[in-house]
C-alpha cells in the first residue's frame, strides 16, 4: 500500500555494489587512502560522501508502483532502520556512506544490513545491529549477506543522504525497481 507520508525520498545509483568490489576492513585497523585498484587519493573516489539524490515524489510512486507489479507477492516491500543505527554508522570518521545490504537469514526472511563503508569501498565492521526484536553481531551479519543470492547485493549511500534525515527516528526503506528495472531502494523518513 503506497502512503502519502513519504516526505524524502532518496536514489542511489544504478550502480550496484555488486560491480563495486566492496571488501571487509578488520576492526580497529585504518583504511588505506589508496589502492592500486582505485588509485591515488586525488582521483574522483567511486564511494563519497554525496552519492544519493532527492527524486521527486512522482517517480518514486512509479517505481515503487514498478516494484509491485513485477513482485506481486513480495512478502516484505518496505523494511525499517533506527536513524540511531545509521547515525552511529556514519559517525566513524573513516565512513563516506552505507551500503545497505540485502540479507536472508537462517528462516530465510529477507532483511535490510547497513554497513559503514569507507572511501575504498571496504566495510567498517559494527559491533551490532538491531534487526527485528534482536541485535545480531558482524559474524551473523556477513553470514546473512552470504546467504543472499540475488544478483544485486547492496545499494550505497553517500553520508550526506543521511544528514537529509536526521530529523527521524525510523528511517524507512522501501523496495522499487527504476523505469530500466533496475533493483532501487528510496529512503524517506
Amino acid at each position: 500500500m503506497l502512503r502519502s507520508t513519504l516526505s524524502l525520498l532518496v536514489l542511489l545509483l544504478v550502480n550496484s555494489c555488486t560491480e563495486q568490489k566492496i571488501t571487509s576492513t578488520p576492526a580497529g585497523s585504518t583504511p588505506a587512502l589508496s589502492s592500486p585498484e582505485t588509485g591515488p587519493a586525488t582521483t574522483s573516489p567511486t564511494f563519497h560522501k554525496g552519492i544519493g539524490s532527492p527524486i521527486d515524489r512522482a517517480t518514486a510512486l512509479r517505481w515503487i508502483a514498478n516494484f509491485a507489479k513485477v513482485n506481486p507477492t513480495a512478502p516484505a516491500t518496505e523494511h525499517f532502520i533506527d536513524a540511531g543505527v545509521l547515525k552511529r554508522i556514519v559517525s566513524n570518521s573513516t565512513c563516506v556512506g552505507v551500503s545497505l545490504h540485502y540479507s536472508r537469514d537462517g528462516a530465510g526472511h529477507l532483511h535490510i544490513i547497513p554497513i559503514g563503508t569507507d572511501s575504498n569501498g571496504k566495510q567498517i565492521p559494527n559491533l551490532g545491529i538491531d534487526i527485528g526484536d534482536s541485535t545480531i553481531d558482524w559474524q551473523t551479519q556477513q553470514r546473512w549477506i552470504t546467504n543472499y543470492t540475488g544478483n544485486v547485493r547492496s545499494h550505497f549511500f553517500g553520508t550526506q543522504t543521511f544528514s537529509r534525515l536526521v530529523q527521524a527516528e525510523i528511517v524507512r526503506i522501501t523496495m522499487a525497481l527504476d523505469d530500466s528495472g533496475n533493483p532501487q531502494l528510496l529512503l524517506s523518513d
